[in-house]
């Protein structure tokens, strides 16, 4: 697995064990100040609670 992360973006590339590509989730930061769960199912939910258990 590959990890994209920017200021704007943030996503994973997933590969099998040959490197072979499998998937993708990438997605536009709504809140820069947020991080990516490393297992992040793709959803706003899960960055929301990740993140506000982060904080407290």
């Amino acid at each position: 697995m590959r990890f994209i992360d920017s200021i704007s973006w943030d996503g994973r590339i997933f590969y099998d064990e040959k490197n072979t590509f499998i998937g993708a989730i990438i997605g536009k930061k709504k809140n820069i100040n947020w991080e990516t769960p490393p297992n992040w199912d793709g959803s706003e939910e899960m960055l929301r609670t990740y993140n506000a258990q982060k904080d407290n």
